[in-house]
């Protein structure tokens, strides 16, 4: 496995501009150590956390049940 990967994979372990930017300006040797760290303690084995449109659906006016009775 190449560094660019190890650093994509890193990457989606959490969700946020600032993590994504800290692992953006992470040497190749820092990419690899917490690579190896995280795949030691499986952060890679559970699942992804989900976004709010996974999870949540924006009812329309016609959907409210008020107006439907």
């Amino acid at each position: 496995m190449d560094i660019s990967s190890m650093r994509e994979m890193i990457r989606d372990v959490y969700n946020g501009y600032s993590w994504e930017r800290r692992v953006d300006l992470m040497t190749d040797r820092q990419v690899y150590a917490v690579y190896m760290n995280m795949l030691k303690r499986g952060k890679f084995d559970t699942p992804k956390k989900k976004s709010v449109e996974d999870c949540c659906h924006q009812m329309t006016l016609f959907e409210y049940p008020l107006f439907n009775s």
